[in-house]
């Protein structure tokens, strides 16, 4: 025999309305919470309100202490572009910034790899050495460094002064913080 099954319609339960002071108390920390929202919002939009408008001003009136523009110079968008090769300083910035990072990466993971998963002798030896070269200043460095890159492109022929491989070069050959941070 079957059994006979009834389907009896599920009621939804109601919600009980929460006391006025808990209702009270919600609203109070959701206004105060949209407040610190909008004051934090307003804080991060208002330097790009400040530079859009800015941008847009005379040389006379940058210097003023007024933020509103009077007339907009919208001349000012083309007058840049006019000026200064600005599209080939962007282009450097990313030619730097995609070689840069590749080699950063290609180099660095590797080396962080085997000083974290491989055991070898030495192992410790050379992650110490590693952190000894982080604590080196970059201010130490510069002058050293720009001899080395002159010399160097005289000898070889290639110009290296004024050019971005002495920026990407080192990046293909490790980095300090990334292998720490790696590992």
């Amino acid at each position: 025999m079957e059994a006979a099954t009834a389907t009896v319609p599920a009621i939804p339960a109601e919600r009980r309305r929460p006391p006025r002071s808990v209702r009270r108390r919600r609203l109070l920390v959701t206004i105060a919470d949209h407040s610190i929202l909008i004051a934090l919002a307003i804080m991060f939009l208002a330097p790009f309100a400040f530079i859009g408008l800015t941008s847009l001003m005379t040389d006379n009136q940058a210097l003023s202490p007024n933020l509103w523009p009077q007339p907009f110079q919208w001349s000012n968008y083309s007058h840049v572009f006019s000026e200064a090769p600005i599209l080939r300083y962007s282009l450097n910035s990313f030619i730097y910034a995609g070689l840069a990072t590749l080699g950063v990466v290609l180099s660095s993971v590797p080396v962080a790899y085997a000083l974290s998963r491989i055991q070898w002798k030495g192992r410790d030896l050379v992650f110490i050495l590693v952190l000894v070269t982080m604590m080196l200043p970059p201010q130490v460095t510069v002058v050293p460094l720009y001899v080395m890159w002159a010399k160097l492109g005289h000898a070889i022929g290639f110009e290296f002064v004024g050019s971005l491989w002495p920026l990407i070069i080192p990046a293909w050959l490790g980095d300090a913080f990334s292998i720490f941070l790696l590992r």
